[in-house]
């Protein structure tokens, strides 16, 4: 690993032999240092990570290390709090899926499991419950009194 003076020292080299000579390896020597020093972008793991512990309940531990990791992958990944939530969600219903597992376990798996995870989502349409369809159709009798328009089986009388 280089000091930021040594660093800065090559860099100052690289330039003034690229403006001299243009020769190949000081021009590459220059542009990885300068990507070197240029700040590393990532994805606000906080927001993430939260969402992801809400919805899978206590089969989520917060991270302890690896948060620019963590950034990064979930940067690369495009994950995003609403998809990890989705993804908790998922989890918590897991029967199978025991023991805590962390914010870096799950992006091992996030291609697999966001997609089983938007599989299982009702659609935004029905209402979750039995039958939001039957309930137009419902009876405003009461209990031991025939609906309206309706007549009684052959069976039954």
């Amino acid at each position: 690993m280089l000091t930021k003076a040594e660093a800065a020292w090559i860099a100052e080299w690289a330039q003034a032999d690229w403006s001299q000579n243009q020769v190949a390896p000081a021009g590459s020597l220059l542009t990885k240092l300068r990507a070197a020093e240029a700040p590393k972008r990532g994805a606000a793991v906080g927001p993430i990570e939260e969402a992801l512990i809400r919805g899978a309940g206590g089969k989520v531990a917060p991270l302890v290390t690896g948060h620019a990791q963590a950034s990064r992958r979930c940067l690369t990944a495009g994950v995003t709090p609403e998809q990890a939530q989705m993804v908790g969600e998922w989890m918590a219903r897991q029967g199978w899926l025991v023991g805590p597992q962390t914010l870096l376990d799950v992006l091992n798996k996030w291609p697999s499991w966001l997609s089983k995870a938007a599989a299982t989502e009702p659609p935004p349409g029905l209402k979750p419950g039995l039958g939001s369809a039957s309930e137009a159709g419902r009876s405003t009798a009461t209990t031991g009194q025939r609906a309206p328009g309706r007549s009684t089986p052959r069976g039954f009388r």
